[in-house]
């Protein structure tokens, strides 16, 4: 008996360590993540509005894969559609609150700064 209640402490201490040791390797790799809207407007930032004048806001459909890429399912706006999902297809994104294979829409509005 004495045998077993000894067995059954170290097993317990056992699991709280692994439980612990977890916990620490979670919480680094999540430390200072960027926000998700950071993450997508870097993404969005590389494209070419050169040829666009004004403002326009696009609404982007997107899902995540299990490998937390992004995929776009569609946009709003033809002149948009092709480029957004050139900068945003299979571009991984760190945010594990989002749900995987869960639908979102993307407001993304387009300003060209016109400089004097």
């Amino acid at each position: 008996m004495k045998n077993f209640i000894s067995m059954l402490t170290t097993l317990c201490i056992i699991s709280l360590m692994f439980t612990n040791s977890m916990a620490a390797t979670i919480s680094e790799t999540n430390s200072d993540p960027l926000t998700t809207s950071q993450q997508l407007l870097k993404y969005l930032q590389k494209i070419d509005i050169s040829d666009f004048e004004g403002e326009k806001t696009v609404m982007v459909h997107f899902i995540l894969n299990t490998d937390h890429e992004i995929l776009v399912l569609s946009t709003n706006d033809e002149e948009f559609d092709r480029r957004i999902k050139t900068s945003l297809n299979y571009k991984k994104i760190e945010n594990y609150k989002l749900d995987v294979n869960g639908s979102y829409w993307l407001p993304v509005t387009f300003k060209k700064n016109i400089r004097t």
